[in-house]
Protein backbone atom coordinates (compact mmCIF):
# COMPACT_ATOMS: atom_id res chain seq x y z
CA UNK A 1 0.00 0.00 0.00
CA UNK A 2 1.27 3.50 -0.70
CA UNK A 3 2.87 5.37 2.11
CA UNK A 4 1.67 8.68 0.68
CA UNK A 5 -1.92 9.03 1.90
CA UNK A 6 -2.66 11.75 -0.67
CA UNK A 7 -2.11 9.21 -3.44
CA UNK A 8 -4.40 6.72 -1.72
CA UNK A 9 -7.15 9.33 -1.54
CA UNK A 10 -7.06 9.71 -5.33
CA UNK A 11 -8.63 6.27 -5.76
CA UNK A 12 -12.22 6.92 -6.57
CA UNK A 13 -15.28 5.75 -4.72
CA UNK A 14 -18.16 6.25 -7.11
CA UNK A 15 -21.69 7.44 -6.50
CA UNK A 16 -23.01 4.04 -5.43
CA UNK A 17 -22.46 3.82 -1.70
CA UNK A 18 -20.62 0.79 -0.48
CA UNK A 19 -23.45 -0.17 1.85
CA UNK A 20 -25.92 -0.19 -1.03
CA UNK A 21 -23.64 -2.36 -3.15
CA UNK A 22 -22.87 -5.13 -0.66
CA UNK A 23 -24.02 -8.56 -1.70
CA UNK A 24 -27.40 -9.46 -0.20
CA UNK A 25 -27.71 -12.65 1.80
CA UNK A 26 -27.84 -15.45 -0.74
CA UNK A 27 -28.45 -18.45 1.45
CA UNK A 28 -25.16 -20.19 0.72
CA UNK A 29 -24.77 -18.99 -2.85
CA UNK A 30 -21.29 -19.15 -4.31
CA UNK A 31 -21.32 -15.49 -5.31
CA UNK A 32 -18.08 -13.65 -4.66
CA UNK A 33 -18.09 -10.73 -2.23
CA UNK A 34 -16.92 -8.49 -5.10
CA UNK A 35 -15.53 -8.63 -8.62
CA UNK A 36 -12.45 -6.60 -9.53
CA UNK A 37 -12.27 -5.93 -13.27
CA UNK A 38 -9.21 -5.02 -15.29
CA UNK A 39 -9.88 -2.39 -17.97
CA UNK A 40 -7.42 -2.84 -20.82
CA UNK A 41 -7.94 -6.07 -22.70
CA UNK A 42 -10.72 -7.30 -20.40
CA UNK A 43 -13.49 -4.71 -20.68
CA UNK A 44 -12.23 -2.66 -23.61
CA UNK A 45 -9.96 -3.46 -26.51
CA UNK A 46 -7.48 -0.69 -25.88
CA UNK A 47 -4.56 -2.42 -27.56
CA UNK A 48 -5.13 -0.63 -30.90
CA UNK A 49 -5.24 2.72 -29.06
CA UNK A 50 -2.03 1.96 -27.18
CA UNK A 51 -0.37 0.70 -30.36
CA UNK A 52 -0.96 4.03 -32.10
CA UNK A 53 -0.02 6.07 -29.04
CA UNK A 54 3.20 4.15 -28.38
CA UNK A 55 4.24 4.23 -32.04
CA UNK A 56 3.49 7.95 -32.36
CA UNK A 57 5.47 8.74 -29.21
CA UNK A 58 8.53 6.78 -30.36
CA UNK A 59 8.35 8.44 -33.79
CA UNK A 60 8.32 11.87 -32.16
CA UNK A 61 11.49 10.78 -30.36
CA UNK A 62 13.03 9.87 -33.72
CA UNK A 63 12.68 6.10 -33.53
CA UNK A 64 10.42 3.23 -34.49
CA UNK A 65 8.65 0.84 -32.13
CA UNK A 66 9.94 -2.69 -32.68
CA UNK A 67 7.95 -5.85 -32.05
CA UNK A 68 10.23 -6.52 -29.08
CA UNK A 69 9.57 -3.02 -27.69
CA UNK A 70 5.82 -3.42 -28.19
CA UNK A 71 5.89 -6.74 -26.33
CA UNK A 72 7.94 -5.18 -23.51
CA UNK A 73 5.33 -2.48 -22.83
CA UNK A 74 2.21 -4.62 -23.20
CA UNK A 75 0.37 -4.43 -19.86
CA UNK A 76 3.23 -2.65 -18.12
CA UNK A 77 2.95 0.40 -15.94
CA UNK A 78 3.49 3.82 -17.48
CA UNK A 79 6.98 4.49 -16.13
CA UNK A 80 8.27 1.19 -17.50
CA UNK A 81 6.65 1.90 -20.87
CA UNK A 82 8.35 5.31 -21.04
CA UNK A 83 11.77 3.77 -20.37
CA UNK A 84 11.21 1.21 -23.13
CA UNK A 85 10.13 3.93 -25.57
CA UNK A 86 13.21 6.00 -24.83
CA UNK A 87 15.43 2.96 -25.33
CA UNK A 88 13.65 2.18 -28.61
CA UNK A 89 14.48 5.67 -29.85
CA UNK A 90 18.08 5.48 -28.61
CA UNK A 91 17.80 8.14 -25.89
CA UNK A 92 19.38 8.10 -22.44
CA UNK A 93 16.64 8.26 -19.82
CA UNK A 94 17.22 11.56 -18.02
CA UNK A 95 14.61 12.72 -15.49
CA UNK A 96 13.59 15.58 -17.79
CA UNK A 97 13.23 13.38 -20.85
CA UNK A 98 11.29 10.76 -18.86
CA UNK A 99 8.85 13.43 -17.65
CA UNK A 100 8.46 14.95 -21.12
CA UNK A 101 7.91 11.55 -22.76
CA UNK A 102 5.43 10.56 -20.06
CA UNK A 103 3.35 13.70 -20.71
CA UNK A 104 3.53 13.16 -24.47
CA UNK A 105 2.42 9.51 -24.19
CA UNK A 106 -0.46 10.26 -21.80
CA UNK A 107 -1.63 13.20 -23.92
CA UNK A 108 -1.62 11.19 -27.14
CA UNK A 109 -3.38 8.26 -25.50
CA UNK A 110 -6.00 10.59 -24.00
CA UNK A 111 -6.68 12.03 -27.47
CA UNK A 112 -7.23 8.54 -28.83
CA UNK A 113 -9.36 7.40 -25.86
CA UNK A 114 -11.54 10.49 -26.27
CA UNK A 115 -12.34 9.23 -29.76
CA UNK A 116 -13.91 6.15 -28.16
CA UNK A 117 -12.81 2.68 -27.21
CA UNK A 118 -14.16 -0.65 -28.39
CA UNK A 119 -15.79 -3.10 -25.98
CA UNK A 120 -14.29 -6.58 -25.71
CA UNK A 121 -16.73 -9.26 -26.90
CA UNK A 122 -19.06 -10.25 -24.05
CA UNK A 123 -17.67 -7.67 -21.61
CA UNK A 124 -20.80 -5.52 -21.45
CA UNK A 125 -22.96 -8.62 -20.87
CA UNK A 126 -20.61 -9.90 -18.16
CA UNK A 127 -20.72 -6.55 -16.35
CA UNK A 128 -24.53 -6.53 -16.60
CA UNK A 129 -24.75 -10.09 -15.26
CA UNK A 130 -22.52 -9.42 -12.25
CA UNK A 131 -24.28 -6.11 -11.58
CA UNK A 132 -27.71 -7.75 -11.76
CA UNK A 133 -26.56 -10.33 -9.20
CA UNK A 134 -25.89 -7.46 -6.80
CA UNK A 135 -22.17 -8.12 -6.57
CA UNK A 136 -20.18 -4.90 -6.08
CA UNK A 137 -17.60 -4.22 -8.75
CA UNK A 138 -14.34 -2.31 -8.88
CA UNK A 139 -12.32 -1.22 -11.87
CA UNK A 140 -8.58 -1.81 -11.41
CA UNK A 141 -6.10 -0.72 -14.04
CA UNK A 142 -2.49 0.23 -14.65
CA UNK A 143 -3.79 3.15 -16.70
CA UNK A 144 -3.45 6.70 -15.39
CA UNK A 145 -6.50 8.29 -13.74
CA UNK A 146 -6.89 10.78 -16.61
CA UNK A 147 -7.17 7.92 -19.12
CA UNK A 148 -9.38 5.82 -16.88
CA UNK A 149 -11.85 8.67 -16.53
CA UNK A 150 -12.21 8.79 -20.32
CA UNK A 151 -12.77 5.02 -20.45
CA UNK A 152 -15.31 5.20 -17.60
CA UNK A 153 -17.34 7.64 -19.72
CA UNK A 154 -17.61 4.84 -22.30
CA UNK A 155 -18.10 1.76 -20.09
CA UNK A 156 -20.27 3.45 -17.45
CA UNK A 157 -18.75 4.71 -14.23
CA UNK A 158 -22.01 3.93 -12.42
CA UNK A 159 -21.27 0.20 -12.85
CA UNK A 160 -18.33 0.39 -10.45
CA UNK A 161 -18.44 1.19 -6.76
CA UNK A 162 -14.73 2.11 -6.87
CA UNK A 163 -11.87 2.44 -9.31
CA UNK A 164 -8.14 2.31 -8.64
CA UNK A 165 -5.47 3.34 -11.13
CA UNK A 166 -1.79 2.58 -11.53
CA UNK A 167 -0.79 6.14 -10.62
CA UNK A 168 -2.59 5.83 -7.26
CA UNK A 169 -0.53 3.00 -5.79
CA UNK A 170 3.17 2.43 -5.20
CA UNK A 171 3.47 -0.48 -7.61
CA UNK A 172 1.44 -1.15 -10.72
CA UNK A 173 0.56 -4.57 -12.05
CA UNK A 174 1.78 -7.24 -12.00
CA UNK A 175 2.13 -6.23 -8.33
CA UNK A 176 -1.24 -6.70 -6.57
CA UNK A 177 -1.48 -3.14 -5.18
CA UNK A 178 -4.44 -1.98 -7.30
CA UNK A 179 -6.41 -5.10 -6.35
CA UNK A 180 -5.58 -4.83 -2.67
CA UNK A 181 -6.55 -1.16 -2.62
CA UNK A 182 -9.86 -1.85 -4.39
CA UNK A 183 -10.73 -4.63 -1.94
CA UNK A 184 -9.89 -2.27 0.91
CA UNK A 185 -12.14 0.47 -0.50
CA UNK A 186 -14.94 -2.07 -1.00
CA UNK A 187 -14.39 -3.28 2.57
CA UNK A 188 -14.13 -6.84 1.27
CA UNK A 189 -11.49 -9.37 2.35
CA UNK A 190 -9.29 -10.04 -0.67
CA UNK A 191 -9.81 -13.80 -0.26
CA UNK A 192 -13.53 -13.27 -0.92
Amino acid sequence: MPADSSRMQESHVHAATLQESHVPATGGSALPAAVLWDLDGTIVDSEPVWDVSLSDTVRRLGGELSDRGRAAVLGSELDRAVLVLLAEAGWNATPELIAETRVRLVSRTAELFAGGVVWQPGAREALDLVGAAGVPMALVTNSQRVLTELALDVVGRDRFAVSVCGDEVDRGKPAPDVYLRAAELLEVPIAD
